[in-house]
């Protein structure tokens, strides 16, 4: 179960990610390579686990990323969608998923508040 890591590893931005984390997401998340599917991540940086999630998962995956930094969304060039808001806003939420419907994996790397 070394796929993820790999992925990481070769992603062409940075990210930050706990080494413990990599068996538990492969293991859990293993289900959805090469399927249909919408990934949504909070807290996106300089974008380097939008690229992992995508080598991961396959281009058949959605891959859309959550930031509170507006300049994230220079990361769309590269076939990503980018939000910009907070998470702990419930009208952001409820214009995210307005436009997005359903979506199958929620990884929360954002604020790290109760409120958040």
């Amino acid at each position: 179960m070394k796929k993820l890591f790999k992925s990481f590893e070769t992603a062409p931005k940075y990210s930050i990610k706990w080494n413990n984390y990599f068996e538990i997401y492969e293991k859990i998340l293993k289900k959805f390579v090469n399927k249909k599917i919408t990934l949504v991540e909070i807290g996106i940086g300089d974008g380097g686990s939008l690229f992992m999630w995508k080598k991961f998962l396959g281009k058949k995956a959605k891959i859309i990323g959550i930031e509170l930094n507006p300049k994230a969304k220079k990361l769309e060039k590269f076939g990503f969608k980018i939000f910009t808001g907070d998470q702990s806003d419930p009208i952001f939420w409820k214009n995210f998923y307005k436009k997005i419907g359903k979506i199958d994996i929620l990884i929360d790397d954002g604020g790290h508040t109760n409120l958040q």
